[in-house]
């Protein structure tokens, strides 16, 4: 649930009204009282609802689709949610109250920053989860938060095959409903699917939400701080696409064999040379306390935060003679990065850092990390390597 006042002072920040004292730019003004009301409240229905959306994991009350579990509300709202726009607000005047004096209280500022001392509104969590009850029940009237989020059609590229949707040969890793195929490497896992992933650039910049239950979207957490992701089938010579969501200033990884990554991280915007530990790079070793190697990426391919991005991966394995030795590195014969190449037959000598705790080896395990920021994946296809046929 939601802790302390840094979500709801964002939220109060849309609430502004058109009727207000005369204020300088940069100085506080009041919400005065005679605007405050449900019809105040509902015309704000679009700003409060995309609030609702990025926030909807911190809502223990809130489920698939918005409806709402009202026992958890304290039984403040009932959707129905086969109609969609039915809502019936039981009564709780005390709550409903306690709204009225946050918004009356509410000092509104021409900035993004901390609004006021609004903090001895809330007191306890039982009552934060009583007042967004309320504004929930106001606002939320429209049942279907999952937008039509249909991937648009990737039809390939000028660097090699195309991806799953023209060419045949895909197998999905990840089946669209549950993690069955996957396990986390420790405890606690907090991954889970959803059926759509929310990211707002004003009032949750560095977080991303999702809708939960059966979904074709599979998301890290509540705070994108848990476990690695790891297939349970072990691959050799593999060719994968998938498609990925980052949060501002979030920092993921794909490792091939559990072992190689390729970095997951946002520079979108970034002026400075990339690095190997920009997104798209390969990432380095890590040896006596220094990283080694690696390999940068040949330009910024980056989108921004909350869109969607997508990696297409040609890797060979390593290979062994029947003594188990080593005989040929690891090697990404191409990477293409949202659409445009960024990496080319680039050998890794060993794993890179924060790789598995397994030895190198002709088949192992595809690893996504969990622990460095919210990160979203979905449309995760595989097939063995082919030929890469210049276009």
């Amino acid at each position: 649930m939601l802790r302390g006042m840094d979500h709801l002072s964002g939220l109060v920040l849309f609430l502004r009204v058109p009727q207000v004292e005369p204020h300088r730019k940069g100085c506080a003004r009041r919400i005065p009282r005679e605007a405050i009301g449900v019809d105040h409240i509902k015309a704000y229905r679009p700003r409060l609802l995309d609030f609702i959306r990025v926030h909807a994991s911190d809502f223990t009350g809130v489920v698939a689709g918005m409806n709402l579990d009202a026992a958890r509300l304290g039984r403040v709202a009932e959707f129905d949610p086969g109609r969609g726009k039915q809502v019936r607000v039981a009564h709780d005047d005390y709550a409903i109250e306690r709204v009225r004096d946050l918004l009356e209280n509410a000092v509104v500022r021409e900035s993004d920053a901390a609004l006021g001392d609004i903090g001895h509104a809330i007191n306890s969590d039982s009552m934060l989860i009583r007042l967004l009850g309320v504004l929930v029940a106001a606002l939320a009237c429209e049942a279907n938060l999952v937008a039509q989020q249909r991937p648009e059609l990737n039809d390939g590229d000028a660097h090699g095959d195309a991806p799953y949707l023209v060419e045949d040969g895909w197998t999905a890793l990840f089946n669209g409903r549950d993690l069955a195929g996957w396990h986390g490497l420790g405890q606690p896992n907090e991954w889970f699917t959803a059926r759509a992933i929310f990211w707002d650039r004003l009032l949750g910049p560095t977080r991303l939400a999702g809708i939960g239950g059966p979904g074709d979207r599979m998301l890290n957490g509540p705070r994108g701080r848990t476990v690695n992701l790891v297939t349970d089938q072990k691959f050799g010579d593999i060719e994968i696409y998938l498609e990925f969501m980052l949060a501002r200033g979030s920092n993921s990884g794909v490792y091939l064999h559990g072992l190689y990554e390729v970095q997951i991280f946002d520079s979108y915007g970034s002026t400075e040379p990339v690095t190997s530990s920009d997104c798209g790079g390969i990432y380095h070793r890590w040896i006596d306390n220094h990283g080694v190697g690696g390999s940068a990426p040949s330009r910024n391919a980056s989108r921004r935060p909350g869109e969607w991005q997508s990696y297409h991966i040609w890797f060979r394995a390593p290979r062994f003679d029947a003594s188990g030795k080593k005989t040929e590195n690891a090697k990404f014969i191409r990477v293409v990065f949202n659409g445009l190449s960024v990496q080319r037959n680039v050998e890794v000598d060993g794993p890179t850092r924060a790789a598995m705790d397994i030895p190198e080896a002709a088949t192992n395990p595809i690893m996504l990390q969990g622990d460095h920021g919210p990160v979203a994946f979905r449309n995760v296809y595989w097939r063995g390597l082919r030929e890469i046929v210049e276009r």
